[in-house]
């Protein structure tokens, strides 16, 4: 009877064990990725102006929603990625400082428009219609290049997103202007009107042609 007793409690402790582990990986499963979200402002490039022209007025900040995963967009294990991304979905991917970034091939099978922004926030690359499935090897970039932007193919233009375009961000520090050195002060001249007049010596050639007036 003893012995009953404690196989049965053996047997009752091992299933509520296995019980708990299959509801803790069915909670992992299910639960969904939560990443943080943030606004970027894109501060579009001045139209050129021909000679003579009048320039327009500067184009407006556009100001946009992203969400930021910062261990790759679309790098997870057995992620198949299909349809095309809406206007309003764009992923920023930042690198961390001092790392070799690069854009990796995925098992993403439509065309998206990739953006690159170096350190201080300009916009340095656009790979439009790119497919990252069809990537040979991934796409190797700078080490100032900071994050890039992963949105839905004609996106990019539609956001102004082109080279040379800047990104107002924390992630992003643009350098500082150089401070203009203050113009050095010419040596002044004195006139020699306004020189100051040295008393003639008693005795001198100048006393005797000008004596100096008594006190």
């Amino acid at each position: 009877m003893e012995n009953f007793i404690r196989r049965y409690c053996s047997a009752s402790l091992l299933f509520a064990a296995l019980a708990l582990s299959f509801a803790q990986s069915a909670y992992a499963v299910e639960t969904p990725l939560v990443y943080a979200r943030s606004s970027l402002k894109i501060l579009p490039l001045a139209p050129e102006v021909k000679e003579g022209e009048t320039p327009p007025p500067a184009p407006e900040p556009i100001i946009i929603d992203v969400e930021i995963r910062p261990n790759g967009v679309f790098e997870q294990p057995g992620m198949y990625f299909t349809r095309t991304l809406r206007e309003d979905e764009v992923y920023l991917q930042p690198f961390a400082p001092g790392a070799y970034p690069s854009i990796a091939a995925a098992n993403v099978y439509t065309p998206l428009d990739v953006v690159v922004i170096n350190n201080e926030g300009k916009v340095v690359k656009l790979f439009p219609s790119l497919v990252l499935h069809d990537l040979a090897q991934p796409i190797m970039l700078q080490q100032d290049h900071r994050a890039i932007l992963f949105m839905a193919e004609g996106n990019a233009k539609n956001l102004a997103l082109q080279p040379g375009a800047q990104v107002s961000h924390p992630l992003f520090a643009p350098q500082p202007k150089p401070l203009e050195e203050a113009p050095k002060a010419e040596p002044q001249v004195e006139d020699s009107d306004a020189a100051i007049a040295v008393p003639a010596q008693p005795g001198s050639l100048e006393e005797t042609l000008y004596p100096t007036p008594a006190q």
